[in-house]
């Protein structure tokens, strides 16, 4: 018998294992080292994005936003806001224990609107 997906489950399941690591959201098959070499490709190329534009966002609305692998760019391009957003709850606990900034637990992939989003939001430091 098939069980049916469930993205919350899913993503939840994965950060209950995979605790503040990359390979909650990264590929967990491929072992910790391989997401840390392929995060740093891609926060390369999402650091080169605003400098090649020449654009200093001061504020960031991050879709599954997971473990946060992306916090220290963030705060190299002096962004003044940071709001995150992801699925798992676990994911969103993590965050609020370790990082400065809102997060909000919502499904991304579901029916939402923005009265739905701010009844998640949490801003554990004041972000």
């Amino acid at each position: 018998m098939k069980t049916k997906y469930n993205n919350r489950a899913y993503w939840t399941s994965l950060h209950r294992q995979h605790v503040g690591q990359l390979s909650a959201v990264g590929y967990w098959g491929m072992g910790e080292g391989f997401n840390r070499a392929a995060y740093r490709l891609r926060l390369g190329a999402a650091e080169r994005l605003p400098r090649r534009n020449a654009v200093q966002p001061q504020k960031i609305l991050e879709a599954a936003v997971g473990v946060g692998a992306y916090e220290p760019l963030w705060r190299e391009l002096g962004v003044q806001r940071w709001v995150g957003v992801d699925i798992s709850p676990d994911a969103i606990a993590g965050l609020q224990a370790r990082s400065t900034g809102t997060f909000l637990v919502a499904d991304l992939t579901s029916d939402w609107n923005a009265a739905s989003l701010g009844s998640g939001a949490v801003s554990p430091r004041g972000g």
